[in-house]
């Protein structure tokens, strides 16, 4: 897969998937808490904006 000089891939384990940490509570998995991981990776990388595409 070719992307733009402007584009980068980034493939994350979010909470409870692959790798992550796996919490027992299901408070844990809001919607919320993923929209601010995702966030804080984004700046993380030094990012401002992103187009995001997932599955499950």
């Amino acid at each position: 897969m070719r992307l733009r000089r402007s584009y980068r891939a980034v493939a994350v384990n979010v909470l409870g998937y692959g790798r992550s940490a796996k919490p027992a509570a299901t408070h844990e998995y809001h919607m919320l808490d993923h929209v601010e991981d995702s966030v804080a990776l984004v700046r993380a990388l030094g990012e401002y904006r992103a187009l995001t595409v997932g599955f499950d």
